[in-house]
């Protein structure tokens, strides 16, 4: 009987031992996923922080390309009727400057 009982405290202590070690495991386990879990959340809102400030940039860099290529349409139209402009006055002198000429050679 006496054999039967260390027996049994023996196995007793043994799983003792065991619920022990397997805690103090499972204690470490949830210390370092509450830990992978923080590093992990501060990066995510890090990222989401970045990702706030860059869809910032690119509003407002659209808005400045919409501006500027509405300010080129304009440029380019202004250019383009200087130059019909240009193009109008250039014929009326070769007119007036051939009238001239015709006009002067009639006067020698």
């Amino acid at each position: 009987m006496q054999f039967k009982l260390d027996s049994l405290s023996q196995q007793l202590q043994l799983t003792r031992d065991e619920a022990d070690r397997t805690s103090k495991e499972l204690i470490k386990k949830s210390e370092d996923f509450a830990k992978y879990h923080h590093e992990k959340h501060a990066a995510l809102a890090q990222l989401w922080s970045s990702y706030n400030v860059l869809q910032g940039s690119h509003a407002s860099t659209e808005g400045m390309f919409k501006a500027l290529h509405s300010a080129h349409n304009a440029q380019t139209q202004q250019l383009s009727q200087s130059l019909a402009c240009m193009q109008d006055l250039s014929g009326q002198i070769a007119k007036q400057d051939a009238m001239y000429t015709s006009e002067a050679a009639g006067l020698w």
